[in-house]
């Protein structure tokens, strides 16, 4: 799903948010791994660190949009 889902909305996001959607699929596909490899544990830390770098920026894509308050972040 995450790799039909990405390129279909991809052109519709600024780089940021398509940043975010990309790290939050990349966490969601992973995470419902049944085993993961050390390297795959890197990728999902990684991705995780990424979508909160996103997520808790106050000029990030969620607050320009309008989506999460200022103060929320």
């Amino acid at each position: 799903m995450a790799r039909v889902l990405l390129p279909l909305i991809q052109d519709l996001l600024d780089e940021e948010m398509a940043a975010l959607v990309r790290a939050y699929l990349d966490i969601w596909r992973i995470v419902h791994f049944t085993s993961r490899s050390e390297e795959t544990v890197e990728y999902l830390r990684r991705a995780v660190h990424e979508y909160t770098l996103l997520r808790v920026n106050p000029e990030g894509p969620l607050v320009k949009l309008g989506i999460l308050p200022p103060q929320f972040v």
